[in-house]
């Protein structure tokens, strides 16, 4: 049997133990919870709230058709969204909008942790309208290259999508490099 037999043929099996360390696969939980935080800018280039928030919402739901379609066990579940309430400039770098939703000090979006803690989130996402396309359309930290997959990638569960992406499988794509 190869080390890394999968759950269902998605999820390595090796990996789900070593981030659950002494629990069965049974006791393994399925559920992802996702905070998602969006930019002003990103609001304004959708068209208004509801739009942005329509969009998150189909992602969300694509991503977890997207798992049944290929008999993972995961789903993921959107515990909050919200506008960022500060002034923050998309910078144009995908990787550094994560990096400024990750960084609790870096003064870019430092609320986000305690945030993320308030509503239980295992990922945070942040939607923005970043225009540089030779930056991608989404970042994430990914489990086992940017640190180990354990239980202490969990500080590292954050990725940026531009918001215009939404619907091409952006999400469902940066939030397979967290899991």
């Amino acid at each position: 049997m190869p080390i890394f037999k999968s759950v269902r043929g998605k999820i390595p099996l090796l990996l789900l133990l070593h981030v659950f360390p002494g629990r069965s696969l049974a006791q393994i939980p399925t559920t992802i919870d996702i905070l998602v935080i969006f930019s002003g800018n990103a609001r304004l280039a959708a068209g208004g709230v509801g739009i942005l928030e329509t969009k998150i919402l189909d992602a969300i739901r694509g991503a977890n058709n997207a798992y049944t379609n290929s008999f993972a066990s995961q789903r993921i579940r959107l515990v909050h969204m919200e506008e960022t309430p500060f002034e923050f400039v998309d910078p144009g770098d995908m990787c550094a909008s994560r990096d400024r939703i990750h960084s609790p000090a870096d003064g870019y979006l430092d609320y986000a942790q305690n945030l993320r803690n308030q509503y239980g989130a295992d990922i945070v996402v942040l939607v923005t309208n970043d225009a540089v396309p030779e930056f991608g359309a989404g970042c994430a930290f990914i489990c086992g290259y940017d640190a180990p997959c354990n239980a202490s990638f969990e500080s590292n569960a954050f990725a940026s999508v531009k918001w215009d992406y939404l619907d091409k499988d952006v999400l469902t794509h940066e939030l397979g490099h967290i899991m």
